[in-house]
């Protein structure tokens, strides 16, 4: 099972954000002392880099396969703009 996108920047997207989440989780494992809360938190680090994350590096090995199979780029010819930034 992978992750079918046409949008390598929505995967790189995805990629980053779940970096960030899985540093959210280990800031949480340094703030708490208790057993239980560690190993669900230590739970959902091993979810987020033995599930996730190599589902969305596949993802990028198959749109970069592909492109170099079909001789076709992956420029993309729009842009995820995000409201308060200035894109000029």
């Amino acid at each position: 099972e992978y992750i079918a996108t046409d949008n390598l920047g929505e995967i790189i997207e995805k990629l980053a954000i779940l970096h960030i989440r899985t540093w959210m989780l280990e800031d949480a494992i340094q703030e708490t002392k208790i057993p239980m809360e560690i190993s669900a938190l230590k739970k959902k680090i091993d979810i987020c880099f033995k599930v996730k994350r190599p589902k969305l590096v596949q993802a990028i090995n198959l749109l970069v396969d592909d492109a170099i199979r079909n001789g076709t780029s992956l420029a993309e010819e729009s842009v995820k703009l995000y409201k308060g930034i200035n894109n000029e």
